[in-house]
Order: C-alpha cells, then structure tokens, then sequence
C-alpha cells in the first residue's frame, strides 16, 4: 500500500496541475542544466510552464509549472505534451557518456527533427533550440563574439560524438525550417 501510495502521489506530481492558468510554453530537457534553469525562470515571471521529464522522481514542485512525463522518441508522448502550446524551448539533449555515435543521433538529431515535426502538426508557433557553442570553429584572433555568421567547426568529427551530433542536429533543424516555414525557429 505503501509503495501504491507514493506512485500515485508521484504521478500527480507529474501529470497535476501547478498553474490555474493553462500554460502556453514547453520546455523540453526541462532536469537539465539549461532546461532547469530556464523553467524556474520562466516560473519566477510569471510565465505558465509545462516541463517534460523522463524520469518522474526529477520534477521538482515549482509554482506556475506542470510536469508531463515525455520521452522525445514517442511521438504520442510529444503530441500530449506540445497540445494548446504556442512556444517550445527544445533545450534536451543527450551530453555525457557512455553513448555510442547512433545514440546520440538518435537522441539530438533525430529527436531534434521529431520535436519539430510534432511541434508544426500541433499548432506551435515557435520552436527555440538549444544548440553548443561547440558546433561553430574557432574564432579568428579578434573576433570578440559568436553569432549566426560564424562557420561551423570542420573539424568536428574530432570533438566527440556530442559536438557531431548537436552539429548534424542544428544543421538539420535549420534545413527542416526551410522547408516548412510556417514554424519559425530560434537556434541559440
């Protein structure tokens, strides 16, 4: 009994309503480092929020931010959580090891491409992505700041499977936005 108790309470948390007003903004990876961050931000504004996590246990009880537990691989699961939603901050990304090239394809470009996919489908207006700084090359001697003018790194493929794969996300992501304008996307 006991332990039925706490998975019920547990996915109340998860799935219950924090805010009395219905929220209009998504973030995903939202246990994260960035994700985190940006959802207690967002709450100290006043912002409405609905935050997905994987893992139930790692939703934490912040006012105005209702959890939904939502793994970016189902496509249901991403329809549920994008439904009545007008921005989404797509900040979930597989970083650390262990994770083999395919995996972490899988999670941050494929997982990317179907968050936006979801996103156009369910009505989303704007969709921001958290990419790397590690994606652009290295500034030439005197450049003081990084913008969307700055190449891309060439090199890489020699920087780890995270960096390929924000790289190969973040290119495919702005090639999905030229192809289906109607969502406009931020990458940051």
């Amino acid at each position: 009994q006991v332990r039925e108790a706490l998975a019920d309470r547990q996915k109340r948390r998860v799935t219950g309503g924090g805010s009395s007003s219905p929220a209009r903004v998504l973030v995903t990876g939202a246990t994260g480092f960035l994700g985190g961050r940006l959802v207690e931000r967002l709450a100290e504004e006043g912002v409405a929020v609905r935050a997905t996590t994987r893992i139930g246990s790692r939703a934490r009880r912040i006012e105005g931010v209702d959890w939904i537990r939502c793994n970016l691989a189902s496509e249901d699961e991403l329809r549920q959580a994008m439904r009545g939603i007008e921005t989404v901050f797509h900040c979930a990304a597989m970083a650390g090891p262990p994770g083999s090239l395919e995996e972490y394809q899988e999670a941050n470009v494929h997982g990317t491409l179907r968050v936006a996919k979801i996103a156009e489908e369910t009505g989303v207006r704007e969709l921001v992505y958290v990419s790397s700084l590690s994606v652009y090359a290295r500034p030439r001697r005197g450049v003081k700041y990084v913008d969307e003018a700055a190449p891309y790194d060439e090199r890489a493929g020699e920087r780890g499977v995270y960096t390929q794969s924000k790289l190969g996300a973040e290119r495919a992501l702005l090639d999905h936005a030229r192809a289906h304008p109607r969502l406009r996307v931020v990458v940051v």
